[in-house]
């Protein structure tokens, strides 16, 4: 089930986003409004052997400007699950930063681009529109988010754009996306914050609390599964 995917953060009064606009084949983030695209710093290689000690890894730097904040995102995947984790890890050059930070995806389930809005546990996203459902796409809140949304998926961007999610499912089958937002984070020269998330594919992972009853069935990601989303990653962004 992939999604159009991004990390988004607002600092400023200027939203810091994946360049969509260059994606290949395009992306339909319109209503996103006006953003600014990151500044790649760097991605690393794959890294790691896929053990549960020694996961994938993938890291990536992107300034936002020339502001001086500076995400380093490091995405992990142990060989077997259905969900990979990134760990957001923020600092600043420039002075004492204050920021927002969002993750949201345009949501294609199972091979169908419409699906049931969903949450679970704070956990956003959407399962595909049959009953019962048989697969769900999940933004997991690692570190608790402070907002959310999981609605058409223009609504969806929109909020972000607009800087508040608006804590609303919708109900019914429909073109979905969902978002995930920290709020009010702030990191001076010298000093960091970490936000912490993950993303599942299929059945709810028992990341998620409480674990759900279907937790047990996760259906494998394949080593080149991570290496197609490393390559990805670097325009954090997938479609």
């Amino acid at each position: 089930g992939p999604l159009l995917h991004g990390h988004v953060v607002r600092s400023g009064g200027v939203l810091y986003a994946p360049d969509f606009t260059n994606h290949p084949g395009g992306t339909a983030t319109d209503s996103i409004g006006t953003n600014t695209v990151w500044s790649p710093v760097a991605i690393s290689a794959v890294s790691g052997t896929g053990a549960a000690a020694d996961p994938f890894t993938v890291t990536v730097v992107n300034d936002a400007g020339t502001t001086g904040l500076r995400m380093t995102m490091t995405v992990t995947y142990v060989n077997g699950e259905n969900f990979f984790r990134k760990s957001m890890a923020f600092t600043s050059s420039g002075g004492t930063q204050n920021f927002d930070v969002f993750l949201g995806g345009d949501i294609y389930l199972a091979g169908d681009d419409d699906g049931v809005p969903y949450n679970s546990s704070g956990a956003v996203g959407g399962q595909d529109c049959v009953t019962p459902p048989t697969y769900t796409i999940l933004f997991i809140p690692l570190t608790p988010a402070n907002r959310y949304s999981a609605r058409d998926y223009d609504t969806v961007w929109s909020e972000i754009g607009a800087g508040t999610l608006s804590n609303q499912v919708a109900s019914g089958c429909q073109d979905n996306g969902a978002a995930l937002q920290w709020q009010n984070r702030s990191v001076a020269p010298g000093s960091g914050a970490v936000i912490q998330a993950a993303t599942s594919f299929g059945a709810i992972p028992p990341i998620v609390t409480p674990p759900p009853s279907n937790a047990a069935t996760i259906p494998t990601l394949s080593e080149w599964a991570l290496i197609l989303l490393a390559g990805v990653v670097a325009l954090l962004g997938m479609r």
